[in-house]
């Protein structure tokens, strides 16, 4: 994961850590969902934006920075 990734999903993985020692989940288990959570939340940030959404969002941080 790069560091802004992670940086986001710190929250996270701090609040599944808290969950598995408050409910007793086994180590190896809380290790194998933690890096499926993990892999999911890093696989949703590699997915490119659509190239009309990209063109939108160029066009419209130009507008803004017009007025």
């Amino acid at each position: 994961m790069d560091d802004i990734v992670e940086r986001k999903y710190a929250p996270l993985k701090h609040q599944l850590n808290s969950l598995f020692s408050k409910h007793h989940i086994n180590a190896a288990l809380s290790l194998e969902i933690q890096q499926k959570i993990s892999d999911q939340f890093a696989d949703s940030f590699s997915v490119p934006i659509p190239s009309n959404l990209h063109q939108r969002a160029l066009y419209e941080d130009r507008l803004i920075l017009s007025i």
